[in-house]
C-alpha cells in the first residue's frame, strides 16, 4: 500500500548514511547515532541492520511531525470551542513573555497553556493505542489468565482517558485536571499519551515544548474561533488520531 513512499525513505536514508560515513562528518544527529549502532559489534540476537534501521529513521520523522502537528490542531479546536479557557491561556502567555521574553524558562512557567495540552492529549492521544510485547509470563492478579511471553498486548488510550471512573465527566475538556492540586489524584497508568515506563516516549519533552511555542506563537496574535461549518470528525482509520479529510 506504501511501496512507492517507503522505497522513496529507503533510498533517502541510505543515501544520507552512505554520504555521512564517506565524509566522516559528524553532526550529533539521528543520522550519526544509526551509524554508530550499525557499525559496532551487537552481541544480542538482534541486528540493527537494514530495514530496521530505516524503521528507526521513519519512526524518528513520523513521530516527531505528525503528532506534534495533530496535538497543536486539536488543542486550537479545544480553545476556539472554549473562548474562556483561550481567554486565560492567552493571558498567561503575555503576562510571562512581557516579565521574561519568550525563553525555555518562561514557557516552562505557562502553566495553564501546559494544562491545556494535556487535557488535549488526554480527549485525544495522537497514538491511541500501546503495543507492548510480553517478556515474561504474567499471571493476571485475581483470574486464571496467563499472558504468554511474546504475546503482542495492546492498550486502547481513548477508552482509559475516557474512562469515568478515572475522569469524572470524561467528555468535558476541562484543563483544571491537570492543575498541581489535581494530578496527584491520577490514577498511575491511566493517562498515559508517551506511554510509560522505561519504553516511555523518548521525545516526549521535546514534543511538548514544539506544542507549546507553536500555541504561543498563534494565540499571542490572534484569537481562535470555529468555522461555522465545521464538523468535527475524527478519522477511525488513521494511524495518527486526525481530523477526517
Amino acid at each position: 500500500m506504501l511501496g512507492k513512499q517507503t522505497d522513496y525513505f529507503r533510498t533517502v536514508f541510505w543515501d544520507s548514511m552512505n554520504s555521512r560515513e564517506k565524509s566522516g562528518s559528524k553532526r550529533g544527529d539521528v543520522i550519526d547515532n544509526l551509524l554508530e549502532i550499525k557499525n559496532e559489534e551487537q552481541k544480542s540476537d538482534f541486528k540493527f541492520e537494514g530495514d530496521a534501521l530505516v524503521s528507526q529513521s521513519a519512526m524518528f520523522s513520523v513521530a516527531g511531525l505528525e503528532t506534534s502537528a495533530t496535538t497543536t490542531a486539536f488543542t486550537l479546536l479545544e480553545l476556539a470551542r472554549n473562548i474562556e479557557i483561550q481567554e486565560r491561556v492567552r493571558e498567561e502567555i503575555k503576562e510571562k513573555i512581557k516579565e521574561n521574553g519568550l525563553t525555555y524558562e518562561s514557557v516552562q512557567e505557562m502553566k495553564y497553556l501546559h494544562q491545556t495540552i494535556a487535557e488535549t492529549l488526554r480527549l485525544v492521544p495522537p497514538a491511541p493505542i500501546l503495543d507492548r510485547v510480553a517478556l515474561v509470563d504474567y499471571k493476571i492478579p485475581g483470574t486464571d489468565i496467563v499472558i504468554k511471553k511474546g504475546t503482542v498486548i495492546y492498550t486502547p488510550l481513548c477508552g482509559l482517558h475516557e474512562d469515568p471512573k478515572y475522569f469524572p465527566n470524561p467528555q468535558s475538556y476541562d484543563p483544571d485536571r491537570f492543575s498541581d492540586e489535581r494530578k496527584k489524584d491520577i490514577v498511575p497508568c491511566t493517562y498515559m499519551p508517551f506511554g510509560d515506563g522505561p519504553r516511555i516516549c523518548i521525545g516526549q519533552r521535546l514534543a511538548l515544548l514544539q506544542v507549546a511555542v507553536g500555541l504561543i506563537t498563534i494565540l499571542k496574535d490572534f484569537e481562535i474561533s470555529l468555522n461555522p461549518i465545521y464538523k468535527n470528525e475524527v478519522d477511525p482509520r488513521a494511524i495518527f488520531v486526525n481530523p477526517r479529510s
